[in-house]
């Protein structure tokens, strides 16, 4: 099994956190093999023996799961709600001990969040769209609500595809250099001609850190999830293959009990 862990969040002791790859679990073809996604045809017995299993790697009780729409809405946890449960957002954070915050993903960025001085949690699912409509920021903004500090948040950027492995066009660029020039710095030309590379993660964290500067500790994954076929799902590299049929991994953070 795959478990990457941010070294910031990892000395926060009243939390449990950890990105999990795709390996490990029970799902099969496409999906194999620790898909955590009900919007796909993978069986709900799969899925829910798959989220046991990263449960149990994490030493956490149920996960709460979000219907991820690549938007920009936040949700204040209470109390474990499953994704059927949930309304659509891309985000949530939480003040509740016990409660685990859990966000599929197969190539955009999962940020998890928390403070170093109190115990408030956040987790975020930030694809392109998401990403330029401030997923982050709102985030941040509800940690706050809820009594954190902006300087004592955390923010963890997971595994997600990297600027090698992320052709956008013309238009996709036009939309970032309309929100801002400065995002021209985000867009590499590609060997194809009108085509560019996006460094998405990098401008989640620019983003971040535009709008919250107090934070000090913006950590980013090594992991491409595009380029590590072994290791993680792919939403891209499968629509290149021609399959449909991909499952998503989950990345999680909890307060513990």
């Amino acid at each position: 099994m795959f478990i990457y862990k941010a070294e910031a969040l990892s000395g926060i002791p009243y939390i449990s956190h950890g990105f999990f790859g795709r390996t490990g679990g029970v799902s099969d073809g496409g999906y194999a093999s620790l898909n955590a996604s009900l919007s796909t045809d993978d069986s709900l017995m799969n899925i829910n023996k798959n989220k046991s299993i990263i449960s149990n790697a994490l030493g956490v009780q149920e996960i709460s799961m979000c219907k991820q729409v690549h938007g920009a809405d936040v949700l204040n946890v209470s109390m474990t709600m499953d994704e059927a449960q949930m309304q659509e957002a891309d985000a949530m954070v939480s003040k509740a001990h016990g409660c685990n915050l859990g966000i599929k993903t197969a190539d955009c960025v999962p940020v998890l969040f928390a403070s170093m001085k109190a115990p408030i949690i956040g987790a975020a699912h930030a694809g392109w769209g998401g990403a330029f409509k401030g997923v982050a920021q709102n985030t941040i903004d509800h940690m706050c609500s809820l009594g954190a500090q902006v300087q004592d948040i955390v923010c963890a950027i997971g595994p997600s595809i990297h600027q090698k492995s992320y052709e956008v066009d013309e238009g996709f660029k036009q939309k970032f250099l309309n929100q801002s020039a400065e995002n021209e710095g985000f867009f590499m030309s590609s060997k194809n001609d009108g085509r560019y590379m996006f460094a998405l993660p990098e401008y989640v964290a620019a983003r971040i850190k535009a709008h919250s500067p107090q934070i000090k500790h913006i950590s980013l994954a090594p992991y491409d999830t595009y380029e590590h076929e072994d290791l993680f799902f792919s939403y891209r590299r499968a629509t290149h293959a021609g399959d449909t049929n991909i499952g998503r991994q989950l990345s999680v953070i909890g307060l513990l009990p």
